[in-house]
């Protein structure tokens, strides 16, 4: 199996602890994986500790995948 290319999309809403209120936050990310699920689920990943070094969480995360070249 070889893997491919993948741009991936992945966003949600980003909130400090405890916080109600969250703001909404997509990044970019290319990713090389066997599939585009396993892409997605690097760039949630990718996404989610991208924001766990601000201290927040990320609520309702979401990813799309789409193959490069």
């Amino acid at each position: 199996m070889t893997d491919t290319s993948f741009l991936v999309d992945a966003g949600g809403t980003r909130a400090k602890r405890g916080a109600g209120d969250g703001i909404a936050e997509t990044q970019a990310f290319r990713i090389t994986a066997p599939g585009p699920s396993a892409a997605e689920i690097a760039a949630m990943q990718l996404l989610a500790a991208s924001v766990s070094r601000r201290r927040e969480v990320v609520l309702e995360p979401w990813a799309k995948a789409g193959r490069v070249g």
